[in-house]
C-alpha cells in the first residue's frame, strides 16, 4: 500500500485574477518498485517535431490549435490481471472530506483514520501511468483515423489536401496544425 497526497494549486486567468483551486491526488511512486509493473516509459513528442509544425504551419498559412487533455492519467483503467493490484492510502484530512462525501465510506476507515483504495484507473506519480496514457492516445487517434509517424511516435497525421491535419503530443499537451475546417472537424471527433 503507498501512500498519497493532495496539492493545491491556483489557476490564474490570462490577467492575473484568481480562477479556481486545482486538486491533484498524486501517488508515490517512489514506494513502487518501477520492475513489478511492466513498461514504465512513455515517449514524448520530439522538439525538433514541434519546431517543423510550427515552420510548416507558418510557412503554408495553417492554423494551430493547443489543448490540455483534462485528468490523462485517470483516463485509461487498469486492466484487471495486467500486473499486482495497486493499493494507496489517503490521509486523514482526505479522509474526513471524502467520508463527508461519501458517509458509506465510514466502515472502511483505519483506526489510524486512513482509507486504503484498490485503483482501478492510473494516479499522477505512478511510473506505468505515462506508458498507459501514451497507449491509450495512441488507439485514441488510430480510432480517428489518424496514422502515427514512424520518425516520431508522438506524431499523427490524417487526411489529404485542405482536409490534412498532424497533431502532436507532449503526454497530455497537445498541438495540431491544418485549415481551420480540419481543425474544427478534428475537435468535434475528439470531444
Amino acid at each position: 500500500i503507498i501512500p498519497s497526497h493532495m496539492f493545491l494549486k491556483e489557476k490564474l486567468l490570462a490577467n492575473g485574477d484568481f480562477d479556481r483551486m486545482k486538486a491533484r491526488l498524486v501517488a508515490g511512486g517512489n514506494f513502487v518498485d518501477a520492475r513489478s509493473v511492466g513498461e514504465t516509459n512513455a515517449p514524448t513528442v520530439n522538439p525538433f517535431t514541434v519546431f517543423f509544425m510550427l515552420n510548416v504551419a507558418a510557412q503554408l498559412g495553417l492554423d494551430l490549435l493547443t489543448a490540455d487533455i483534462k485528468g490523462a492519467y485517470l483516463i485509461p483503467d487498469i486492466v484487471e490481471g495486467s500486473g499486482p493490484n495497486t493499493y494507496v492510502w489517503i490521509e486523514k484530512s482526505l479522509t474526513d472530506m471524502f467520508v463527508k462525501l461519501y458517509p458509506n465510506l465510514r466502515t472502511y476507515v483505519y483506526h489510524n483514520g486512513k482509507l486504503v483504495f484498490k485503483l482501478r484507473k492510473y494516479l499522477y506519480g505512478l511510473p506505468q501511468a505515462a506508458f498507459h496514457f501514451h497507449q491509450h492516445l495512441s488507439e485514441s487517434m488510430k480510432k480517428l483515423g489518424f496514422v502515427q509517424m514512424k520518425p516520431d511516435r508522438c506524431m499523427w497525421r490524417r487526411g489529404t489536401g485542405t482536409d490534412r491535419i498532424y497533431v502532436c503530443a507532449h503526454v497530455d499537451d497537445v498541438l495540431g496544425i491544418g485549415k481551420p475546417e480540419a481543425l474544427s472537424q478534428f475537435c468535434l471527433l475528439y470531444t
